[in-house]
């Protein structure tokens, strides 16, 4: 439980270090990181979704240059398959996410 004296809020709650900021729950500590991973999505401190997208703009175009080398091997058939199972596949999900 936290408990402050005084107010219902500190002074200057606003402005506290989040550097320094830890959870303690029984004996142990949580500290605080600067991105999360969640149902595969990353998200900063803000809330802003950049890594994430940046993370998925890399692994698509990964997978472009992959299929751009082996595409007159498979058709044109199985490459749409492909694009379509690892890109837009991702590109979907993300789009669900926001």
């Amino acid at each position: 439980m936290f408990s402050w004296s005084g107010n219902y809020w500190p002074e200057n709650s606003w402005n506290y270090d989040t550097e320094n900021l830890a959870l303690q729950v029984g004996e142990d500590i949580i500290q605080p990181v600067k991105t999360v991973r969640d149902l595969g999505v990353t998200l900063d401190t803000e809330l802003s979704m950049q890594r994430h997208i940046n993370k998925v703009a890399s692994t698509c175009f990964h997978h472009i240059r992959r299929l751009k080398q082996v595409h007159r091997l498979l058709g044109r058939e199985v490459t749409l398959k492909l694009v379509s199972a690892f890109i837009l596949s991702r590109l979907d999900y993300m789009v669900m996410q926001c």
